[in-house]
C-alpha cells in the first residue's frame, strides 16, 4: 500500500531554531570532546586525570584541596588556565549549555508578533536561571 505524499511545511521561525541548535551543538560536542579526550592522556592539563578520578566523590572544595592542594572561589581558576585542555573543554560545555538559549534569541526575529513574546519571556527565564545561581552564591562556586 502506497502512502499519499504530503508537503509538510515549516515556518521560518522553526527553520532557524532548529538550525542554531544543530550548529551550537556540534560546536559545542567538538569543543568538548576533543580537548576532552586529548586530557585524558594528562598532556596539558590542569589537573591530573589519575588525582581527578580519585577525587570525584568529594565535595567542590575538598576536590580542589585533595586535587590541586587549592581553595577555588568562582571560576577564575578556568579563565587563567584557558590553554589547558581540560578548561577548554568546559567551554564545550557552557556553549551547550547555552544552545537553547541562542536557538530562541536566533528565531525571535523571524517569529510572528505573538510567539516573540513568548520567546522573548523564555529567553528572559533562561537568562535569569543561568544568572540567579551566579548571584545567589556570590560569583559562583
Amino acid at each position: 500500500m502506497k502512502m499519499a505524499e504530503t508537503d509538510v511545511e515549516v515556518e521560518p521561525m522553526n527553520k532557524i531554531f532548529a538550525r542554531v541548535m544543530e550548529l551550537t551543538t556540534i560546536v559545542g560536542l567538538v569543543v568538548m570532546i576533543v580537548p576532552g579526550l586529548i586530557s585524558l592522556s594528562g598532556e596539558n592539563v590542569y589537573v591530573d586525570p589519575i588525582h581527578t578520578v580519585n577525587n570525584w566523590d568529594k565535595s567542590a572544595e575538598e576536590f580542589w584541596h585533595d586535587a590541586k592542594g587549592i581553595s577555588i572561589h568562582g571560576y577564575d581558576w578556568i579563565f587563567e588556565n584557558l590553554e589547558r585542555f581540560d578548561c577548554i573543554s568546559l567551554f564545550g560545555v557552557v556553549i551547550l549549555a547555552l544552545a537553547p538559549m541562542l536557538s530562541i534569541l536566533a528565531a525571535i526575529p523571524s517569529a510572528p508578533k505573538i510567539y516573540k513574546v513568548i520567546l522573548g519571556i523564555v529567553a528572559a527565564e533562561l537568562v535569569f536561571a543561568i544568572v540567579r545561581p551566579l548571584i545567589m552564591a556570590g560569583g559562583g562556586h
